[in-house]
């Protein structure tokens, strides 16, 4: 008994922190689909084709963090990690 309570706080924290890991498909289809569309071509209200990109990570980051019109700024919106998956996403869509 003893050792049981002792391990319950434990556990709570180790479930607590286990998070879900973060997928570039999710964060695109959240975020991203409703301009750009299920495979990056959709174009809505200006939005680029993706499947046509040929930018790098970096810029593809530096884009989505600081947005241009008529694409907002995400700089508060995802971390440095979710960025980072994001944008090779990104890149994924594009035609080979």
């Amino acid at each position: 008994m003893r050792y049981t309570l002792l391990a319950l706080p434990l556990l709570a924290v180790m479930v607590l922190s286990n998070k879900t890991p973060i997928t570039g498909d999710t964060l695109y289809k959240k975020n991203c689909k409703v301009c750009h569309g299920n495979d990056g071509a959709r174009g809505f209200m200006g939005a680029k084709n993706l499947k046509l990109s040929n930018m790098e990570t970096s810029a593809i980051i530096q884009q989505i963090r600081e947005g241009k019109s008529p694409m907002p700024s995400f700089k508060k919106k995802f971390s440095e990690e979710e960025l980072a998956v994001l944008a090779d996403y990104v890149k994924s869509l594009r035609q080979n």
